[in-house]
């Protein structure tokens, strides 16, 4: 990528699409990079990410090689409670649908007509969003 100076910026041919004149622009000092081709934006994490096709993580601890830094690795114990924190997740996933199928159960259907007729969310929201939204409570 052939990187040249246009004023306080930088411009190049955008590495995320074929074009023949630079419509790819760099901001040093704010940090920032611009396609005014195909509209592609962000910062040098984004930069990295997408154009060597990275996660988050790779991304960072490239970044932070070539800085010269070293990129702190997770504790084993924080390792476990992100394990936990997912399975609770997990669950909470499973108790919605749960509670999704239950209301819509036919011998519940009297619920489902209680939840439209008094609940307050019912008066903000179509029916068919309290369901894909998931924001009805149960007892």
């Amino acid at each position: 990528m052939r990187i040249t100076r246009a004023g306080r910026e930088f411009k190049a041919c955008c590495p995320f699409h074929k074009e023949k004149t630079p419509s790819f622009t760099i901001n040093d000092a704010k940090g920032f990079y611009y396609c005014f081709g195909c509209g592609a934006k962000g910062d040098v994490l984004n930069f990295v990410m997408k154009h060597d096709n990275l996660d988050f993580r790779p991304a960072v601890e490239l970044l932070a090689a070539e800085a010269g830094m070293a990129v702190p690795q997770d504790a084993p114990r924080d390792i476990v409670r992100e394990k936990k924190q997912k399975n609770l997740y997990d669950l909470m996933e499973d108790a919605a649908q749960w509670f999704t199928v239950q209301l819509h159960d036919p011998r519940h259907g009297d619920v489902l007509e209680y939840v439209r007729r008094v609940s307050w969310i019912a008066k903000r929201w179509r029916s068919s969003a309290l369901v894909s939204r998931r924001i009805i409570t149960m007892p």
